[in-house]
């Protein structure tokens, strides 16, 4: 993994050096190597690699991720008369543009955050990739621009506020997460995945979509379970090879499941002979039926295997180490044991394969279920031509009840499906938000937030829509990114081949997948794998692409959350308004609303200590050495 930053300053003469403490603060991203280059009032820089220039040196690249297709590339640049006997990523993305110019985007393919400095023409190119693996952030005033991979670079100039972004944090109460371009710091941006940005000369931006996921659900390829699982197994096969072409030591993350298993098995399929590590966590007081089947799995497929113990004392050791390295604040408990699966594989290896994206793109949820939908029936207007609605049902509720009318009309460009994503997904829903965050709650609007998706109304399926919605919210802004910066923060590298853009395409054209339920999926899977391993799979249906987090609920009451859930009422949160004293006072106040609220409690916790991570103290090169207690204790 690699860290890319820079700053564009208002003129030569305010030029300092800002982007030194961005880089130190991204130092885990690449301890080894460290390159910047400076243009009159241009600072770009990397940790990790080495930035690319040209012969010219006008044209500067830099590149945190990985191309897929550069040997394809290679050929071509070959025809163009340019024969490269090797190429860093960095170097062929430079190529790329010499020869596509900002159209670059559409030739190249893999997981990457970039940027391309254009000094002839005194513009520059970042951009991010199509699934959004790896993570972009940017901010403009009418000082400076400055763009990183890490939201802590950003603040680490002291350039940009530290003032929370009061529309984010109430989305964030509403997701868990902060999905989109949305970030928890005002006037701070993601580049969403698929996306290029732009600044010229004149410090304008235009932002481009290069890569549209939608499209695909357009095509209706009317694929048998048959094709499908041969596309499957060739897709898995070509990413194995091509991800373990010349690396080094290389594991596993094993849970025991589908997912996980049918990565193992490709990984081992491509590499019979090679000393490969598979890791997992459990939790202490459970009965242990997945870290049993995950050791089996291990042990069937010749893995050497790691495990560790997760006690109510170990639990919350890291916490506030995690918050600070994920950026942004999160609200799944999984990252627990991302950050200590991450943490016993950087021991051993350098390179993880993950199963994440498998229950997601082939539908294995009961959620992408038909039956598993309930709509209120006033949503199920919504599922009538566009054009009856407005010309036929508008005018009869406009005489009958005006409001009626004007909701019809708000929500006439709504699917249904994603309204009832959302009230699936909520960490908080309206109602709730509205009793513990009255101040902000005001801020998030569900029927708002999906107008950006509505280029959804051409994806007629139930099950597509859900799995649209999963892939550009919460596989980038959740599971993706906690991948990303845990395992970044250990000195590692992941890999999760099936969030393979071509498999992702495909995927995305059958038909109707909700025709492929969970148990055929299950079927389709193992057909691919050895018959004695598949019969070792649990089959424990959860949606994260890592562990799911289930603890004994008695540690919610002897373990240190006891505490620091009582400690909330008086927190920051509740002194600067943006949660209720009075509604925390009442989720608190015995054992039993404790254990009921926990998901509640546990994502105000998260947003609390962020917040005073980045929020009331300057951002540091390196997370604060306290605990959670004395951390919250703060005044």
């Amino acid at each position: 993994m690699q860290g890319i930053a820079g700053i564009v300053y208002p003129d030569i003469f305010q030029i300092s050096h800002l982007l030194i403490p961005m880089l130190d603060s991204m130092g885990h991203r690449g301890k080894e190597t460290r390159d910047s280059y400076v243009f009159k009032n241009f600072q770009v820089g990397i940790c990790g690699q080495k930035l690319a220039a040209n012969e010219k040196k006008n044209i500067i690249a830099g590149l945190d991720g990985n191309i897929h297709n550069s040997e394809s590339l290679r050929e071509i640049f070959k025809k163009h008369g340019r024969n490269f006997a090797s190429l860093t990523p960095a170097e062929i993305v430079l190529y790329a543009y010499e020869l596509w110019n900002v159209s670059l985007m559409e030739h190249i393919q893999g997981d990457f955050g970039l940027f391309i400095l254009d000094l002839q023409k005194e513009h520059l190119l970042l951009a991010r990739d199509r699934i959004g693996k790896k993570p972009l952030y940017w901010f403009q005033d009418q000082h400076h621009f400055i763009f990183a991979s890490e939201l802590k670079a950003l603040l680490a100039t002291g350039a940009v506020p530290q003032t929370p972004a009061a529309d984010a944090l109430s989305t964030y109460l509403f997701f868990g997460y902060t999905p989109q371009d949305m970030t928890p710091i005002k006037n701070v941006n993601k580049l969403l995945p698929g996306h290029s940005l732009v600044l010229n000369r004149e410090r304008s931006i235009s932002i481009q979509t290069y890569w549209s996921y939608s499209s695909y659900f357009e095509k209706e390829v009317n694929n048998s379970k048959e094709a499908v699982a041969q596309h499957l197994d060739s897709s898995l096969k070509r990413v194995a090879s091509h991800t373990l072409s010349n690396q080094g030591a290389v594991g596993c993350f094993m849970t025991g499941d589908l997912d996980s298993a049918s990565a193992a098995y490709y990984l081992r399929q491509h590499c019979p002979e090679k000393n490969l590590g598979a890791f997992s966590v459990s939790f202490e007081a459970q009965n242990g039926q997945s870290f049993q089947a995950a050791k089996a799995i291990s042990e069937k497929l010749n893995f050497e295997f790691e495990s560790e113990k997760i006690t109510p004392q170990t639990f919350l050791k890291d916490l506030v180490e995690i918050i600070w390295h994920l950026d942004e604040p999160l609200a799944d408990p999984n990252i627990i044991t991302c950050w200590r699966l991450s943490k016993i594989a950087s021991l051993k290896t350098n390179l993880m394969f993950s199963g994440m994206g498998c229950n997601q793109l082939l539908a294995d949820h009961s959620r992408y279920s038909s039956d598993k939908q309930h709509f209120h029936p006033f949503q199920r207007f919504m599922q009538l031509p566009l054009s009856f609605l407005k010309k036929m049902i508008t005018p009869i509720l406009y005489n009958i009840y005006r409001p009626s009318a004007y909701k019809l009309l708000k929500q006439a460009r709504i699917n249904p499906e994603q309204l009832e994503y959302l009230a699936q997904n909520a960490l908080f829903d309206q109602k709730l938000m509205a009793s513990a965050a009255p101040k902000i709650s005001k801020y998030f609007d569900p029927e708002v937030f999906l107008h950006r998706f509505y280029n959804l109304n051409r994806i007629k399926s139930s099950s597509a829509s859900f799995l649209y919605l999963d892939v550009k919210t919460l596989l980038a802004d959740s599971w993706i990114l906690q991948f990303d910066r845990l395992t970044a923060a250990n000195g590692l590298e992941w890999s999760a081949p099936f969030l393979d853009q071509s498999l992702l395409e495909y995927l995305a054209s059958l038909s109707k997948p909700e025709n492929i339920q969970a148990s055929q999926v299950e079927i389709l899977l193992k057909t691919l794998l050895d018959t004695e391993l598949s019969q070792l799979i649990t089959n424990r249906a959860y949606h994260a692409g890592n562990p799911r987090i289930d603890f004994p609920a008695s540690w919610v009451e002897n373990s240190e959350l006891n505490l620091l859930f009582q400690m909330l009422p008086k927190g920051t949160l509740v002194e600067t308004g943006l949660i209720s004293q009075q509604w925390l006072k009442k989720q608190v106040e015995t054992s039993q609303k404790r254990e009921n609220a926990f998901k509640h409690l546990w994502g105000i916790l998260i947003l609390e200590i962020w917040f005073r991570l980045y929020i009331n103290r300057p951002m540091q090169s390196r997370p604060p050495d306290i605990s959670v207690k004395n951390l919250l204790m703060e005044r």
